[in-house]
């Protein structure tokens, strides 16, 4: 429910828990016992790792969970084959995404959604400057 209850969780648990923040999900999932079964592990490959882009393919013969150990600030998207998923935060400070069995591209972005807010607020303001300025040198001229 709160990163301080994530936290508390991931030092009370074994290793290769995920903790998801925000969730009351606990206990065995049938998906758990799936992969316990899977003949072969999940495939993962990375062919893009930046700053505010991670693009890979994940292929697994059961759904899982993908974790990426980076900050999930606002702004963060994920797409499984283009179609949006829900994001969770999840061990405190990374975030995670919800693979089904299959082959999937993932695509976890960042797109800040108030950069661009106040990009669009600044541009409008330099353009009305600029009209404001040319109005301004017209009346001048005409004089």
């Amino acid at each position: 429910a709160s990163p301080e209850a994530a936290l508390q969780q991931l030092v009370q648990s074994e290793p290769g828990l995920l903790v998801l923040e925000g969730t009351e999900t606990t206990g065995s999932t049938p998906e758990q016992a799936c992969e316990a079964d899977a003949g072969k592990p999940a495939q993962l490959e990375v062919s893009q790792a930046t700053a505010m882009l991670y693009q890979m393919t994940v292929s697994t013969e059961c759904p899982l969970w993908l974790f990426v150990a980076d900050a999930n600030y606002p702004g963060w998207q994920a797409k499984i084959d283009d179609v949006p998923v829900e994001l969770f935060s999840a061990q405190v400070l990374g975030k995670a995404v919800r693979v089904p069995a299959g082959e999937h591209r993932i695509q976890i972005e960042y797109i800040p959604r108030s950069f661009y807010i106040g990009l669009s607020i600044t541009i409008g303001s330099v353009v009305l400057l600029i009209i404001s300025l040319l109005l301004t040198l017209r009346k001048r001229s005409r004089r």
